[in-house]
């Protein structure tokens, strides 16, 4: 015969309770009941996921959004003071120093993504060319990421050839210059550097009345100049009209050097998310990318490179990522 232990217990009226009788009162859930419960915290747990996911992602397409935009503000800002201030030589008949000049032929590729411009400013604390500096801005690559690059130069560095040089038999820019001047890398301390994650930075001209400056006073593609431009050169403007050097009616040669009126300068910024991405292939297509957009006619543009990159399957996993922006900057010594 089984027998019951029961352990007497008191209960709240003062009864007291079997232990049979106690455990019969206590709650209890089926199995369903638990399957269902376990369900609904799940399910509760993934949409949590979904809206933390969300305000992440949207949190962190702000923070990208306003980093763009500050550099965006500080290049720009830098480029337009520097530029709008662009000297022409007093001596305008030296054909051999330094003036403006887009895309310089002794500057190689490696510097030219797809533009690379240089000037003389009034931007040097030396007084002894009348603070006169050499100024520029070009995207060289440090492995895979891309650098907007800055070149100052002045008295008494040696490189500093604004002045005639032996009839102009000397290259007064050149990629030996630009890599002890701006190498903007590790071994270098990153001199020159100005903003990382710039992908091509494109260059145009133009003339009093906003038209791309494509042609030299001579009517033909500017000598030793890719896709660019050269002061010393003069220019004819879109309506054919010649501006620079001509021969008067004495027969006396006039100089040829001439500012344009203004400069339209479009930089292509790759977010920090996609250029973590970019690697061997990335890189190639889009060097080779801005060359082509750049020899488009008429000369193509950032907003043409982003265009030609987010319709390019290669570049599916960036493309995304990519922003063109532009200023035109009016200069106030052209001529």
């Amino acid at each position: 015969m089984r027998m019951l232990l029961a352990t007497n217990v008191m209960n709240n009226s003062g009864i007291r309770l079997t232990c049979a009788q106690r455990n019969a009162r206590l709650p209890a859930f089926s199995l369903i009941e638990l399957m269902v419960g376990v369900s609904l915290l799940a399910l509760l747990v993934v949409m949590l996921s979904g809206i933390f996911g969300g305000v992440s992602k949207t949190w962190l397409a702000g923070y990208s959004s306003n980093e763009r935009f500050q550099n965006v503000r500080a290049i720009t800002g830098v480029i337009t003071t520097e530029l709008q201030s662009a000297l022409l030589p007093v001596n305008r008949t030296d054909k051999a120093g330094l003036q403006m000049i887009v895309n310089p032929s002794a500057v190689s590729s490696v510097y030219r993504n797809p533009d690379a411009f240089f000037w003389q400013s009034p931007a040097s604390p030396d007084l002894t060319f009348g603070d006169v500096a050499v100024t520029g801005y070009f995207v060289r690559w440090d492995g895979f990421r891309p650098l907007l690059c800055r070149l100052s130069i002045s008295n008494p560095d040696p490189n500093f050839l604004i002045y005639s040089q032996s009839g102009g038999s000397v290259a007064w820019l050149t990629d030996a210059i630009l890599e002890t001047a701006a190498p903007a890398n590790k071994a270098g301390l990153y001199k020159g550097l100005i903003a990382e994650n710039v992908v091509a930075l494109f260059v145009q001209c133009l003339d009093a009345k906003g038209r791309p400056i494509t042609r030299s006073y001579a009517g033909a593609a500017f000598v030793g100049v890719a896709n660019g431009f050269d002061s010393r050169q003069g220019f004819t403007d879109g309506s054919g009209v010649k501006t620079g050097d001509y021969t008067d009616a004495t027969g006396t040669k006039l100089p040829l050097c001439v500012l344009p009126a203004s400069v339209r300068v479009s930089f292509v910024l790759i977010d920090p998310e996609s250029a973590a991405r970019l690697g061997l292939s990335e890189k190639t297509k889009l060097i080779a990318l801005a060359s082509s957009i750049a020899s488009q006619s008429p000369k193509g543009d950032a907003v043409d490179f982003v265009t030609a990159a987010l319709n390019d399957s290669a570049l599916k996993s960036i493309s995304s990522g990519l922003r063109a922006f532009d200023a035109e900057i009016n200069l106030l010594n052209a001529r």
